[in-house]
């Protein structure tokens, strides 16, 4: 079954969603989504978060705010999400590990969701490294993914292929930056009431690379 939110994400980002709903259904389970910032791994677990379909109380924390584990745990059958878990120390890791014990009254879930450093951090202890059920890997987009959401959220003909070209390099395939250009460039193409080319486009990630500068 799709997940009920797929219209939102792209093939790879629905593939990574499957996995973790199924893994967050299975006790004393622990799963990492991983990939570069930008990529939709927090909107994956915000999806997760509001699924209906998740069974238990399912409760998504930042790893910045973590100061006590045993503080942030719902009691009852529960799906704990830990974002920008590549931040977390070792000691802290292993605490909410720990928290994942199956009961006879308690049965945990942990997804961990982060950069690369996650990979890291979790080789360095290998009692939680091979406890991981599910391993998902988001990516940047290729240049056909990028070129799908253009038309997706541009139209067919609203840009050139030198546009589309300048979009995806400019970007770095990263799905929130490719976005970002997306939102711009739909404003772009209302005031100039015409499809953008090459020289639009540059103009335009000028532009935003001064605003971020």
């Amino acid at each position: 079954m799709k997940p009920d939110h797929c219209d939102m994400l792209t093939q790879m980002q629905q593939a990574a969603y499957a996995k973790l709903l199924w893994a967050s259904a299975q006790p004393k389970s622990l799963s990492v989504l991983v990939g570069p910032g930008g990529v939709g791994k927090t909107l994956i677990g915000k999806l997760m978060a509001s699924d209906a379909r998740v069974d238990g109380i399912c409760k998504m924390i930042d790893a910045d705010a973590i100061d006590n584990t045993r503080n942030f745990l719902p009691d009852g059958a529960c799906i704990i999400l830990v974002d920008n878990a590549h931040k977390i120390e070792a000691v802290t890791l292993s605490l909410i590990f720990k928290s994942i014990e199956f009961s006879e009254t308690v049965r945990r879930a942990l997804i961990l969701i982060g950069q690369g450093r996650l990979l890291t951090l979790l080789h360095r202890q290998p009692e939680i490294e091979r406890a991981v059920r599910i391993r998902a890997v988001l990516l940047p987009w290729s240049f056909e993914e990028t070129t799908q959401q253009v038309v997706l959220h541009l139209g067919e003909s609203a840009v050139s292929d030198e546009a589309i070209e300048i979009i995806h390099e400019s970007s770095a395939g990263v799905p929130a930056a490719v976005l970002n250009v997306l939102e711009l460039a739909k404003i772009l193409i209302a005031s100039l009431a015409r499809p953008l080319d090459g020289h639009d486009m540059e103009k335009l990630v000028g532009r935003l690379r001064l605003i971020a500068a």
